[in-house]
């Protein structure tokens, strides 16, 4: 839907109280002769992409504060910021926490990974070793697929010139051992796995 109707309706339902309705005169005067529909005057105000002033009014509803009419000293901002969600004022701080929670995490990452190239000096940054996948299958019988996979990743990173990958046999060493990857990237003296 485009138009006039819909920009103005956009417009007041952020200045509507929580649960409330906000109507325009135009609506409001299709409603007077309702008799199960009250409304009452809440004032005039100037909608942004609206040349003029529309007149509001707040529909009676049951369990929502009637607005103070604004008379003359109410703006749409105050309107707006009296009668705020408490619902977007939660989530708007949810999602401004998250933001820094992920920042730091982000943060903190870096700075391990950062630690970790400092105590790798002599580790070129262009090398890598494949390991192989673990089978994980619930009877066990597709190692062949897993190390097949290990294999066909192994060749396609061997084809690229600038990196130095590490053999099948040195790699494929560690399979069903207990020693940690920063141990593996140690003995193999390679910067990724």
């Amino acid at each position: 839907m485009f138009g006039d109707g819909v920009n103005i309706a956009s417009r007041i339902e952020p200045l509507s109280p929580v649960g409330g309705i906000l109507v325009t005169e135009a609506v409001h005067n299709n409603l007077v002769n309702k008799k199960d529909v009250e409304s009452t005057y809440v004032g005039e105000e100037q909608l942004k992409n609206v040349k003029k002033p529309v007149n509001l009014y707040q529909v009676h509803v049951e369990g929502v504060e009637p607005m103070v009419a604004a008379e003359s000293s109410v703006t749409p901002q105050q309107v707006s910021t009296k009668f705020s969600n408490p619902r977007k004022i939660a989530f708007s701080v949810l999602g401004v926490l998250i933001i820094l929670l992920l920042s730091y995490l982000l943060y903190s990452n870096f700075k391990s990974q950062q630690s970790l190239a400092d105590s790798f000096p002599e580790i070129t940054d262009k090398s890598i070793a494949v390991l192989a996948f673990a089978d994980m299958s619930p009877q066990h019988d597709q190692e062949y697929f897993s190390d097949g996979i290990s294999e066909e990743i192994l060749n396609l990173l061997a084809k690229i010139t600038d990196l130095k990958v590490i053999s099948r046999t040195s790699s494929f060493s560690f399979k069903d051992k207990d020693v940690t990857t920063f141990d593996i990237g140690k003995i193999l003296n390679v910067s990724h796995l």
